[in-house]
């Protein structure tokens, strides 16, 4: 039983990383946001989509700066805006 929870845990993982890593070298995103329950439960869940998203990267600059963060977003217009701020407080790895 954990043994299938980890599998879909990392199938899971393993498609988010190769769309959202299609997002980065389509639009050459910097940075993504990630928010939700999953994100806040599990929070290695980041981390680890942010490790796994570089094998899907196209450019050596995308896998050296592409940044990752986790962030409660209540609203959707913070969406927008929260990037900006995220990166201007330094706050991302």
């Amino acid at each position: 039983m954990i043994r299938q929870r980890n599998e879909i845990i990392e199938q899971v993982i393993r498609l988010i990383s190769i769309n959202l890593g299609g997002l980065v070298n389509i639009l050459d995103l910097e940075m993504i946001i990630m928010g939700g329950g999953v994100t806040h439960a599990t929070p290695e869940f980041v981390t680890r989509v942010s490790q796994r998203i570089r094998d899907y990267l196209e450019t050596a600059e995308a896998i050296r700066d592409f940044a990752c963060s986790r962030r409660n977003l209540s609203k959707f217009g913070v969406i927008w805006f929260s990037s900006g701020f995220v990166y201007q407080r330094g706050d991302f790895k």
